[in-house]
């Protein structure tokens, strides 16, 4: 079945060396390791190929390549001018092209029998040549690989029983040893150019390793023992030979005559034996079919690629130096590298257990502390569970260690929520001054720009207003980081209630300014009137003062009133009161005034009136 997530180009497949020789010494290339399975989710299946020299192992792997990419696809037979690409190197000769480990720098997804995505890879070994090299690289592979294709020519022979002696011997485990059912998942004999009978096919194959598995010949039966006591199944698969143009093509790396392009390649419509393109398909089924792919495992279970990339320096290191790894080693490794996906498994169920309690929200500290004794206490308990495979004083080291990394994890955790919690302050803060804002706002609307003499009960409504937009602006923060900000936020209101008071009080202190300002202009419009009908005294004796006071009077309050103040402002009326008063002490004035000139005017009458009489009498009198 195909996979939804994009598959690579067979132009875009390379592959690389992961493991080699420096100086006749194993040189791990980590880097490229990390870099191939950086990001790998799903479970791996490496399926590797070892075997003996210039026996056909690279190009067996371009074929299985072009199947692997077309059971992807759902289209499992390449078509016949479909170019053998040399993704892994091969050609004729006695020279060796593969060196050491080479691996397909990119996964094929395919899915298991369960539904599972599976990243496949296919990878290849050094040919066995130098004894100690070949089983040091046939050793790492076998370890490293979900199935280990053992690829012979023709049929089983001494040699290659001596191979797998030797193999065996170096990395000989057992069920006792390591404490699960099996070392090795599976072993399959691929069998090439088998011309005993005209037979192939896996169940073919089966009867021949059975059959010769059951002789009596020592060696063969030592052999049995070891795989027996070793690999959880084995199989045999019998391939023909591919023809003569394969044949051909190795020996001269050239395409057959008829073929118009002259390149080093090989087409599957080149291929002369049609029963060889058969097999290679049902091959192609045993490894690639949902029913038969197998991931890779350790002690029975599934492991990751980032558990993988842990594994390979672990066994590498293992195979370094010239000692021979004991049992005991490669049991130890395992183990090792079993409780490194423990600690790893048990670090992200903290985290994701954190995480789902701690979210993106600030956390007060002593909640914080107390959920992660919690989930430290829980996962400590569950290490325990596993230091069974270690040795007491390796335990509470890792226990330790597991500690420290918790704890270094916990620090993560304490950072991001200190972060939330200047981010909340922050925010709370932002709230704070909206509130203030509105409040502010409200109070100059109440007002608008003039002066009041009594806005207390809206006020008091507009605190309250800003404290419940504030409320509502804050009710998904902390609590506690609310409360906090509180004594601030009645700080901010009442410096703005204060400087509306103040500012409300310079509005008075220029309105009064403004209505003295009136008032004496009012009160010389008044006196004004007054004066000007009365400065001729002998008219003014004539003048009705009462009319002429009310005249002048409205005169006055005209004048005023242009001062458009606010009639209900008591400052206002006090102001007016003010020009009452003072209209009648001028009134009162201007009376006392008129009485005056009455009197005068009286007293010239008489004065006059004697003068008259004595220039009757005695003649005209100069005055």
């Amino acid at each position: 079945m195909a996979s939804n997530t994009r598959q690579p180009e067979l132009s875009e497949i390379k592959t690389v060396n992961i493991l080699g020789f420096q100086n006749h010494n194993l040189n791990i290339k980590i880097d490229k390791l990390q870099e191939i399975f950086f990001g790998i989710k799903q479970p791996v299946a490496i399926i590797s190929v070892a075997g003996a020299m210039r026996k056909g192992k690279s190009f067996m792997l371009n074929m299985l390549l072009h199947h692997l990419l077309k059971w992807n696809l759902n289209s499992r037979n390449p078509t016949g001018d479909e170019i053998i690409r040399n993704v892994f190197q091969c050609k004729g000769g006695n020279e060796r092209v593969t060196i050491g480990i080479n691996i397909t720098d990119k996964p094929i997804i395919l899915m298991n029998k369960v539904g599972e995505e599976v990243a496949v890879f296919l990878m290849d070994s050094e040919g066995l040549f130098d004894k100690k090299q070949s089983a040091t690289v046939f050793a790492i592979s076998t370890l490293l690989s979900s199935l280990q294709i053992f690829n012979v020519s023709e049929q089983i022979q001494e040699c290659d029983l001596q191979y797998l002696q030797m193999f065996t011997n170096y990395t000989k485990l057992s069920a006792a040893h390591i404490g699960h059912s099996k070392a090795f998942p599976e072993l399959l004999f691929l069998i090439r150019n088998y011309q005993l009978e005209d037979v192939w096919g896996v169940e073919e194959g089966q009867r021949y390793l059975e059959k010769f598995l059951q002789s009596d010949v020592e060696e063969n039966q030592r052999v049995r023992e070891v795989l027996g006591e070793n690999f959880a199944h084995l199989r045999c698969f019998l391939l023909p030979h591919p023809g003569e143009t394969v044949a051909k093509w190795k020996q001269t790396r050239q395409m057959w005559k008829p073929r118009k392009e002259s390149k080093p390649n090989i087409c599957f419509a080149d291929i002369n034996n049609k029963d060889f393109v058969a097999g290679v398909e049902e091959l192609a089924e045993q490894l690639f079919g949902k029913e038969h792919l197998i991931v890779k495992k350790l002690c029975g279970d599934v492991i990751t690629a980032t558990e993988f990339i842990d594994l390979v320096p672990l066994y590498v290191k293992v195979f370094t130096g010239d000692d021979i790894p004991t049992p005991e080693t490669i049991t130890k490794v395992q183990n090792q590298c079993m409780f490194i996906t423990k600690l790893r498994k048990l670090e992200s169920e903290y985290c994701t257990a954190m995480s789902r309690e701690v979210v993106d929200e600030y956390i007060p500290l002593e909640k914080l502390e107390d959920i992660h004794t919690k989930q430290l206490t829980q996962a400590l308990k569950v290490l325990d569970s596993f230091s069974v495979i270690l040795r007491e004083d390796e335990s509470k080291a890792e226990r330790k260690y597991m500690e420290k990394r918790l704890q270094s994890a916990f620090h993560e955790i304490q950072t991001r929520n200190i972060a939330h919690k200047k981010k909340q302050i922050i925010e709370i803060k932002q709230c704070g001054e909206k509130a203030a804002e509105l409040f502010r706002g409200w109070l100059k609307e109440a007002a608008n720009g003039q002066y009041v003499e009594d806005i207390s009960e809206e006020r008091n409504v507009a605190k309250q207003k800003a404290f419940e937009a504030f409320n509502k602006c804050v009710q998904v923060y902390d609590k506690d980081l609310v409360k906090e900000y509180v004594s601030n936020l009645k700080k901010y209101i009442q410096s703005e209630d204060d400087q509306f008071i103040r500012k409300n009080a310079e509005r008075l202190k220029s309105l009064t300014e403004k209505l003295e300002k009136k008032i004496s202009c009012a009160a010389g419009a008044y006196m004004e009137i007054i004066e000007n009908s009365i400065e001729d005294p002998d008219k003014a004796q004539m003048v009705n003062f009462n009319e002429l006071h009310q005249v002048a009077s409205d005169k006055a309050l005209q004048v005023f009133e242009e001062a458009g103040v606010n009639k209900t402002l008591k400052c206002r009326q006090d102001a007016l009161n003010t020009l009452k008063t003072k209209v009648e002490q001028l009134a009162s004035n201007y009376q006392k005034r008129l009485e005056k000139y009455k009197e005068t005017g009286k007293l010239l009458k008489v004065v006059k009136k004697a003068v008259q009489e004595y220039d009757t009498h005695f003649g005209k009198v100069s005055l």
